[in-house]
């Protein structure tokens, strides 16, 4: 998948959880500089909860919007 912030920019550095909601077991994966991430070898039938690790700054919308018009 793609982690992309509401105009689409790729947000790199974070990390993504997938939690097993049933048993609680949970696997990282880094997303890269494009945004992309890819969990692997995830047993199907069953539900997962993804989250972020690492909270995201605070996003100024207005100042995002002037410094890249």
């Amino acid at each position: 998948g793609t982690l992309g912030c509401f105009n689409y920019w790729p947000l790199s550095g974070q990390t993504l959880v997938l939690t097993d909601t049933l048993s609680g077991v949970a696997i990282e994966q880094a997303v890269d500089s494009t945004g992309f991430f890819t969990f692997r070898n995830v047993p199907t039938g069953r539900t997962y909860r993804l989250s972020l690790k690492n909270a995201l700054p605070p996003i100024d919308t207005f100042r995002a919007v002037s410094v890249l018009d």
